[in-house]
């Protein structure tokens, strides 16, 4: 999908951005996008499923849990000592050599939605677990940043 025209919402972190494009989709776009240009791009559609997994989670909607699901992906990643996600990463290298190996992808993806669960339901998660004592102070933090309305254009 080709980013929208007009300007996106930009969410700054260490070594890449996240562009957030409202206007996109009526479930929102997101791409995270590295200095080398390097892009990962993130939509989701009403589909039954796509909406009972955003209904786990605690969201009303699609397009709230698309939408905190990318920003946790590069949040969590940093708050692990990581530059970026590794499976964001790897998603916009096409998986290539070198790139996040997949248990890594998917050990990524259970925290990032352990972590939904509990900014959504204050309930800790088993994918989120091995952080619960870190869960109260991230998600202070990630609501602060994200939550806010605090973002350049």
């Amino acid at each position: 999908m080709e980013a929208a025209t007009t300007e996106p919402i930009v969410w700054p972190f260490s070594a890449c951005e996240v562009h957030e494009y409202p206007e996109q989709d009526v479930h929102g776009y997101l791409e995270t996008v590295w200095p080398d240009g390097e892009k990962c791009g993130a939509t989701r559609g009403a589909e039954m499923y796509n909406l009972d997994y955003a209904r786990h989670l605690g969201y009303t909607g699609v397009r709230d849990a698309l939408r905190e699901h990318e920003l946790a992906h590069t949040f969590i990643a940093e708050k692990l000592g990581y530059e970026y996600s590794p499976t964001l990463r790897a998603v916009a290298l096409k998986y290539a050599p070198g790139t996040a190996p997949y248990e890594l992808q998917l050990a990524e993806e259970a925290v990032v939605l352990g972590f939904q669960l509990y900014l959504q339901t204050g309930r800790i998660g088993l994918g989120f677990s091995p952080y619960a004592w870190r869960a109260e102070e991230w998600a202070a933090e990630f609501r602060a940043r994200f939550c806010a309305g605090e973002a350049s254009r």
